[in-house]
């Protein structure tokens, strides 16, 4: 009994696909469809990332950023540096995230990763925005 139903499993499932490529694309976007999923293929990954992060992380990122800001101006820049990199984590698509830590690190001395900072947060900027990272990322 047990290997006819070894037999019936193995008789049920789908024939190998032989075709192109094209086709298993749409056999794969056909599957997001039916299932429901959004299916955006003119998203940029910039936008794919910052689409997927919870508001509540959002809040959190803003707060951090709030804290790292007074934590700079009391000083303290371990701290500051361990609250925008966590801020970072939490919403890794704030552009004025990238901007703190730019300026963080340009103001440490380390230009080089003001600048990485500066440019990553470029991907993620909208309007006015962009023009202080722009700055930032030139060398």
């Amino acid at each position: 009994m047990m290997l006819l139903v070894a037999v019936a499993a193995c008789s049920t499932m789908p024939p190998a696909s032989t075709s192109s490529s094209s086709s298993s694309k749409s056999s794969t976007v056909s599957a997001r469809e039916s299932t429901g999923e959004t299916v955006t293929p003119d998203k940029t990954p910039a936008e794919t990332i910052a689409a997927a992060v919870p508001q509540g992380q959002r809040a959190a990122g803003e707060n951090l950023l709030q804290q790292a800001a007074r934590a700079m101006a009391d000083g303290n820049e371990v701290r500051a540096q361990a609250l925008l990199q966590r801020a970072q984590r939490l919403d890794p698509s704030n552009p004025d995230i990238y901007l703190a830590l730019a300026n963080f690190y340009n103001s440490t001395g380390q230009t080089a990763s003001g600048r990485a900072m500066a440019e990553r947060g470029l991907l993620f900027c909208r309007g006015g925005d962009c023009e202080l990272l722009r700055e930032l990322a030139s060398p």
